[in-house]
């Protein structure tokens, strides 16, 4: 059996979509998005520069700020300047924010568990550290790329 590159990321694709799609119907009829969700796992380890935000979850500034206004409008996080350089928003996760991202959390962790059933422990470890490698060369390309005009 041939497998190639696209084949892999094929995988990934579909893997991500459904994903997506079994988290949002855990969400419920929210305005919320799963960026959104990222963005409050991302803040329980406390407060982040947008910036910060952008680059850890692989999005634009603009899907950020968009997130991060929804998230404000909801009373899930709260925007305020750095003290050091007043340009910079610094996002941080409220008490009604980790409540959710509590009850979101639960349904993750079981689509996941569920989801990865088959696979022993050594195979979780092995895929963690495979998935780690194409991030690492995908990451890579990206950074080798001409600026877009």
């Amino acid at each position: 059996m041939s497998v190639d590159a696209t084949d892999v990321y094929g995988s990934i694709v579909k893997i991500y979509k459904l994903l997506h799609r079994r988290l949002s119907e855990k969400m419920g009829n929210t305005s919320l998005t799963i960026l959104d969700f990222w963005i409050l796992k991302s803040l329980r380890d406390g407060a982040k520069p947008m910036v910060e935000l952008a680059n850890s979850l692989y999005v634009t500034q603009a899907a950020i700020t968009n997130s991060v206004d929804r998230l404000e409008q909801n009373g899930f996080v709260t925007r305020s300047k750095d003290k050091r350089d007043r340009r910079i928003n610094i996002i941080s996760i409220t008490g009604k924010g980790e409540e959710f991202l509590r009850e979101i959390d639960v349904a993750y962790r079981e689509i996941a568990i569920a989801s990865l059933k088959e696979l022993s422990s050594e195979d979780l470890f092995n895929l963690v550290v495979l998935l780690g490698k194409v991030l690492k060369g995908l990451s890579e390309t990206m950074s080798n790329e001409p600026p877009s005009k």
